[in-house]
């Protein structure tokens, strides 16, 4: 068993959907939330979480230009990609956790 999960935010009406490929645990989605939270407070403009999602490393630091892919802790999902991984997913082969990160609703909820 590997910890393998797709997270999904929402967040102003709207889902983004990442791979985190170290990402499914119990700590690792409020902790990437709250640090992403953190970061939003200190960026100008109005940066959503879902850009700042696509920005941390693997320390939890904002990072201006993405790193490899390999060194980040996610990776975005296309829209059009989401439903492939549902599949996997719902068959239990290469994906622990489906997390969804529900910002508006206050929830977490991990799968």
């Amino acid at each position: 068993m590997g910890n393998r999960a797709v997270y999904c935010l929402k967040e102003d009406r709207k889902e983004t959907h990442f791979y985190a490929h170290y990402g499914a645990n119990s700590l690792s989605p409020l902790l990437r939330l709250w640090q992403a939270m953190e970061i939003q407070k200190q960026l100008p403009g109005n940066q959503s979480l879902a850009h700042i999602f696509e920005h941390l490393d693997y320390d939890g630091g904002y990072q201006e230009e993405r790193l490899p892919d390999g060194d980040m802790f996610f990776a975005g999902i296309e829209p059009g990609e989401v439903g492939a991984y549902e599949d996997t997913y719902a068959k239990g082969r290469h994906l622990e956790m489906w997390i969804t990160l529900d910002v508006e609703e206050n929830q977490c909820i991990l799968e």
